[in-house]
């Protein structure tokens, strides 16, 4: 479903009023890459490439610059956990040390693996 909204001074309000079932609801803002200033000082070339990489992230792409800061910090410092938690070496199966019943249900388990594999 589309929906049109206005989008001023740091809030985005809808044309007709809008009233959700639950919340929050996750919105898709589609946004004209021409509507957006060029930061001061910026080369136009990396302001290209950060819309071309927009672009290539798929529908799911956000627009970061019209996100507030705090919410822009919180989304960083996720990434930066996933990245991090992704990063990390499989868990080793050394841990604690099997309980008994444990033990036989893992007997249990190839006894039946062998007895179908005959």
């Amino acid at each position: 479903m589309q929906i049109e909204a206005i989008y001023q001074d740091g809030r985005l309000e809808f044309t007709q009023p809008i009233h959700f079932k639950t919340g929050p609801v996750r919105l898709l803002v589609e946004v004209p890459a021409e509507v957006f200033a060029e930061p001061a000082g910026a080369a136009p070339q990396a302001s290209a490439d950060h819309r071309a990489s927009q672009t290539l992230a798929g529908s799911n792409a956000m627009n970061m610059h019209a996100l507030p800061s705090h919410v822009v910090a919180r989304l960083e410092k996720r990434r930066a956990a996933r990245a991090e938690i992704l990063g990390r070496p499989p868990m080793s199966e050394s841990g604690p040390a099997p309980t008994e019943q444990h033990q036989l249900r893992d007997r249990a388990f190839s006894k039946r693996d062998q007895h179908d594999g005959s």
